[in-house]
């Protein structure tokens, strides 16, 4: 989360409230699921009328690596036997210990009915861990029920954006590949970039020392942003 550096500092001036203070302009910048949680508040933010927006002055956002459509990816991560023995065995040995340690705190009364431990510890997968745990405690029915509706793309979120995204996505990421990447008509008239490159895996892009060598990835986002606050820095989002 960046604040705008241009924008300009509160009045010093004696004024009737003295915690008044000039609400700076914000850009987003998020990766892996990070970004589809991302695109999804932009979406349900809009063009910011709603009341609960009031003074929220988000302006463009750059992710990358996003899972934009979940129940699509879900495969990748628990049918691959590498996805699912490396990163989500490697992943659930954190999020089983902290989900035991939230249970131990609040007690069992703090959960919902269906609620089993015993069946997020069994978890061996990131699909598993996500219909013992996610789904109950969140509300949702099951595992597909929170993918399908909380992806940016299967949600529906990304046409409703109206502040410029920069979405930048590498077709041989392992746990995304191309089975389910936004196009142009999935976007609509959203002021959204999106940017497929062959090679770059999950959150793993390199380069030519000349063209920024380990940090192009992070120059791509950054220059998206300065590109966003230097067009859009005054202007609300879009209708």
């Amino acid at each position: 989360l960046a604040a705008n550096p241009s924008a300009e500092p509160s009045d010093p001036s004696p004024s009737p409230n003295p915690n008044t203070t000039t609400t700076p302009n914000l850009y987003l910048s998020a990766f892996s699921l990070g970004g589809n949680v991302c695109l999804k508040l932009l979406g349900e933010m809009g063009d910011g009328s709603a009341p609960e927006w009031d003074g929220v002055r988000i302006r463009g956002a750059a992710v990358n690596c996003v899972p934009f459509d979940p129940a699509a990816c879900s495969p990748l991560l628990s049918e691959d036997n590498f996805n699912r023995l490396v990163y989500s065995g490697n992943f659930l040995k954190t999020l089983v210990p902290k989900a035991e340690r939230q249970f131990e705190k609040l007690g069992a009364d703090a959960f919902p009915a269906a609620f089993d431990m015993e069946e997020v510890r069994a978890a061996t997968s990131i699909g598993d861990f996500d219909d013992a745990f996610i789904a109950p405690i969140y509300g949702f029915a099951d595992k597909w029920d929170y993918y399908n509706t909380q992806g940016c793309l299967s949600g529906g979120y990304l046409p409703k954006i109206r502040v410029p995204c920069f979405a930048l996505n590498a077709i041989d990421d392992p746990f995304i590949r191309d089975v389910r990447l936004p196009t142009p008509d999935d976007v609509q008239d959203a002021p959204m970039t999106l940017q497929y490159t062959r090679y770059g895996g999950h959150c793993g892009f390199l380069a030519p020392e000349e063209l920024g060598g380990r940090d192009w990835m992070p120059r791509q986002l950054a220059r998206f942003v300065a590109h966003a606050r230097d067009s859009w820095a005054t202007d609300e989002p879009q209708p």
